[in-house]
């Protein structure tokens, strides 16, 4: 029998000696094709030790607090002391039995679950956008759409407030009907979204994907209002009590930058001359801003936070002078009350805060008097700069619905590495293509092995919140359809399945100019006068390379024509083809290409086809697995079992007896041993991207190519030991050979202990430059002017 060791903030528990403990793991359930988290949890007893006593703080006991239950705290299972699973712990209750204490019920839950715990409730505009803040004018703007250098804040040509049109005597081609940089909202880089989580919540995420072109350039409009109303970043109101002059008898009443307001007990209280009795019911706190001195009447925003938590916002313009506060007094009371600034645009201004304590008594002789105490503190010259606030515009979601959904998105799966609070984040296939092989045959109990056919769906829809926008209006009206979704019909028994997205994507019409580049969208339900805009769901965007344009742009101040711009729409180019943020196949309204590469088939299709080839089962048995191979399996490994190969579904591990009960589906995904060979290069030169990921402290070598070299690579070839995980880069300049030109490339990953995981051949092919027209079919090149030369 092995032994199991849980420890609960590194220390050790004592735990029943017939206590069954067993975990259940998983990643993607066929049952549940969206589902990406690797979470499992399982709930047992502990005995009521002295040493669990202590651990859990006499718990059963309410006059001890030692232990909070209702926070998890770090906890880790060994088996026979070989790490097994780490994650946090959580006190569900005691038992007791005759007036003894006699047990605790706790539960374990893993690092995924962990790091829902701690992003928590909080929302995209409860994260701290200080590290890309930037100036918002008409220039900076302007230079956000035009600038082709990476930028994590932009402003898509998506328009909220009148229908843009083009080439027709009154439209954007015209100075008179510019666009204006006040109909834009901007657009936050989904890297650098997630790069602010990682901050706001101490994790850390790790993985190829996140510095994936496919992802680095993926967008999400930030749009919560109608029209835009951009306030600068705010700034505390900041106060010095030690400066101004304040009623002894309420001495902590104001802190620094704070006003404490705090239950006064009247029966300690000092009594004022004459005095009688109380009036005690009638006492309240009352907190008063004056906002005056402001250098501009533009609007301004006073917000109110009580205990770090955003209550209530007053505006003005000029000056204000409102209560922010009014509370009674009673026993328990103890807030804290913070202000912020924020106006529409720079401002300097002056404040007043002032804390009151008012309350009536009666007077000896019988008379009714009004007892009041105050602190007045006025600070002069706060400022604040036009720096846009993408907290105040942020869309009114989840972060946690946010990042499933970006996950959903794009198949990623998360998991927990070692360190604590960091995850890796891949694409499913790539997940599973970095585990190992391992053959478990001999392990297997073949008394029972059942195998089943795999309950499949037949119709699995991928789906976009439904968009009100008037173009997908129109495109649904026409195809029958919403833009960007995909139905996937199979010819099985079985339901409906639905991998639906908490985002909208808009549908670009590209006008008709010389150059035929200039596209845009609109948020606009309507085309009639006056138009109607609304706030959509967060709306995920592709950012495409630099493009010739013809439109005018007003920054406030003059109308500028405007060559090149960066475009917004569904579409990149990636290792020279193009890719969508469409589930299925849909024109590009740029390209005006067919764009197969959607999202199904980029990161979905590989594992539904598997799951869908007629040879698939779904097998489930019982194995008694060593502990060397127990504790280092892992849910991407492929699992060999009488020479056929499986994923794991999920499994059942009983820790004491070191039965493991699997779900296994059939493996035909050759994804493990091939790395894709990427399209052409084009003749003018460019790049290719190779994730290239190591496990377990393994290594990867790289061969020299084996034609002569035209390629400049990231990793230097021959390398050798290559650790870690990186995305490869290869470029090759423009090709002026007059013929195609291949570049082989082979490369190794090794294990740790030195034994080859794989072995890949990448090859890079480039075409040869031209600057022939067209060719006849009598051989000739048609030229430019239309006039043939005879080869």
């Amino acid at each position: 029998m092995r032994k199991v060791q849980i420890y609960v903030n590194n220390k050790r528990v004592d735990l029943f000696n017939d206590e069954k403990i067993v975990v259940k793991s998983s990643v993607q359930d066929i049952a549940d094709i969206a589902k990406v988290f690797t979470d499992f949890s399982q709930s047992f007893t502990l005995p009521a030790s002295d040493n669990n006593n202590e651990i859990f703080g006499f718990y059963y006991n309410n006059d001890n607090d030692s232990f909070d239950a209702n926070t998890r705290v770090d906890a880790r299972i060994e088996i026979d002391f070989n790490k097994f699973r780490k994650g946090k712990l959580q006190l569900e209750g005691t038992t007791i039995k005759n007036n003894q204490i006699e047990s605790y019920k706790v539960t374990f839950y893993g690092d995924v679950v962990t790091l829902k715990d701690v992003i928590g409730e909080a929302k995209l505009r409860d994260l701290d956008y200080s590290s890309i803040s930037q100036n918002y004018s008409g220039s900076d703007v302007e230079d956000s759409i035009t600038d082709p250098t990476f930028r994590d804040i932009r402003f898509p040509l998506i328009s909220s407030d009148r229908i843009w049109t083009y080439n027709n005597g009154s439209g954007i081609d015209l100075p008179a009907q510019a666009v204006n940089y006040q109909e834009l909202f901007p657009a936050v880089s989904d890297a650098k979204i997630m790069e602010i989580i990682e901050d706001s919540f101490n994790v850390t995420f790790e993985g190829n994907f996140l510095t994936d072109q496919r992802f680095k350039k993926s967008y999400t409009w930030w749009k919560n209002s109608n029209n835009p109303n951009f306030t600068s970043e705010p700034i505390d109101i900041t106060f010095n009590p030690l400066s101004t002059s304040c009623t002894t008898d309420i001495p902590n009443a104001v802190g620094t930058n704070v006003v404490n307001v705090e239950y006064v007990n009247l029966n300690t209280f000092p009594t004022p001359p004459n005095f009688g009795s109380w009036i005690f019911n009638s006492f309240n706190h009352t907190v008063t801003i004056a906002i005056f001195n402001t250098s501009t009447s533009s609007n301004f925003f006073v917000d109110v936070y009580k205990n770090g938590t955003l209550i209530n916002t007053i505006s003005g313009s000029n000056s204000i002078v409102q209560n922010v506060v009014v509370q009674n007094n009673f026993s328990g009371l103890d807030d804290e009350y913070t202000f912020q600034f924020r106006s529409n645009g720079a401002m300097s201004f002056d404040f007043n805060v002032e804390y009151t304590f008012q309350g009536q008594y009666l007077e000896s002789p019988l008379a009714l008097q009004t007892l009041t105490e105050n602190c007045s503190y006025t600070t002069t010259g706060l400022v604040t700069t036009g720096t846009l606030n993408l907290t105040t515009t942020a869309p009114d979601m989840k972060v946690t619905d946010w990042l499933a959904g970006t996950l959903k998105q794009f198949n990623l799966t998360c998991y927990p590495l070692d360190e604590n609070l960091t995850y890796q984040i891949e694409p499913l296939e790539d997940w599973y293509a970095a585990g190992d092989i391992i053959d478990i045959t001999k392990y297997v109990n073949t008394d029972t092995i059942q195998v089943d056919r795999l309950k499949l769906y037949n119709e699995i829809n991928f789906e976009y919140v439904k968009s009100k926008a008037f173009l997908n209006d129109a495109f649904e009206g026409i195809n029958a359809r919403q833009y960007g979704n995909l139905k996937q019909v199979f010819n099985n028994d079985g339901g409906k399945y639905e991998v639906k997205l908490p985002f909208e994507t808009l549908l670009f019409t590209n006008f008709d100019t010389i150059n035929g580049n200039l596209q845009v969208s609109y948020c606009l339900e309507e085309t009639t006068v006056p138009v109607k805009p609304y706030i959509p769901k967060p709306v995920k965007l592709y950012l495409q390379d630099s493009k010739v344009c013809e439109f005018y742009f007003n920054d406030g101040t003059s109308n500028n024509p405007v060559s090149s711009y960066m475009p917004f729409g569904q579409e990149i180019q990636y290792n020279n083809a193009e890719y969508s943020i469409n589930f299925g196949e849909e024109v590009s309204s740029l390209s005006n290409n067919v764009v197969t590469n959607g999202l199904y088939q980029t990161y979905y299709q590989s594992y539904i086809v598997n799951l869908f080839n007629t040879k698939s089962r779904k097998v489930s048995l019982e194995c008694m697995l060593p502990l060397e191979i127990l504790t280092k399996l892992t849910l991407d490994d492929a699992i060999i079992v009488r020479d056929k190969k499986y994923r794991i579904n999920d499994m059942t591990s009983d820790l004491t007896s070191g039965i493991v009960k699997m779900v296994l589906v059939s493996d035909f995904v050759d994804e493990r041993t091939l790395q894709p060979t990427p399209p052409p290069i084009p003749d003018v030169g460019g790049t290719i991207y190779v994730p290239v990921k190591n496990k377990n402290g393994g290594y990867t070598d790289f061969q020299a190519p084996i034609e002569t070299p035209f390629i400049t690579s990231s990793i230097p070839l021959p390398s050798t030991g290559v650790t870690g995980e990186q995305i490869w880069t290869i470029t090759a300049p423009a090709n002026t050979t007059g013929q195609d030109r291949t570049q082989t490339i082979i490369y190794s990953s090794y294990y740790a202990d030195g034994s080859l995981a794989w072995t890949r051949t990448l090859v890079v092919t480039q075409e040869a430059y031209s600057d022939k027209l067209l060719t006849e079919s009598d051989g000739s090149i048609l030229q430019e002017n239309f006039d043939n030369i005879l080869l």
